[in-house]
């Protein structure tokens, strides 16, 4: 058992939490450089590129930043926050949003729920088959 950054539990029998803004995936039979480049791989073909970091601990992005904030909900921007790490002999990853959407008003915020929603229901299937 662990204590994660908002005091949230995750419990071995637990391997899947799913929040709002952020989802934990606890991987049994992997390790922290192969998961990250998984997920790196993952993502790049989901059209985003690592924008900082490494692909353990990075920001993945698509979109521009500076359109998004001149055109709105016209222009969609997407931003994640990776992290991979060890847990008690277990490798989890955490995927949290970068970006809630805000410069596109409502339908900018409808778009990363959306997409959110998405990517993250993606890791529960790859996570179901990897574990």
């Amino acid at each position: 058992m662990e204590v994660l950054d908002d005091n949230k539990v995750v419990n071995e029998e637990s391997s899947v939490k799913i929040e709002k803004n952020k989802a934990i995936f606890v991987f049994k039979s992997t390790n922290k450089e192969d998961l990250g480049s998984k997920i790196n791989e993952y993502l790049k073909k989901q059209g985003y590129k690592l924008e900082g970091g490494t692909n353990t601990e990075g920001t993945y992005g698509k979109g521009s930043k500076i359109m998004r904030v001149l055109f709105g909900a016209f222009v969609k921007r997407f931003e994640w926050q990776v992290r991979i790490s060890e847990i008690n002999g277990s490798t989890g990853l955490t995927f949290t949003k970068n970006a809630k959407g805000y410069a596109g008003g409502l339908i900018g915020m409808n778009q990363v729920k959306n997409e959110y929603n998405r990517l993250t229901g993606t890791l529960k299937a790859f996570h179901t088959d990897h574990n």
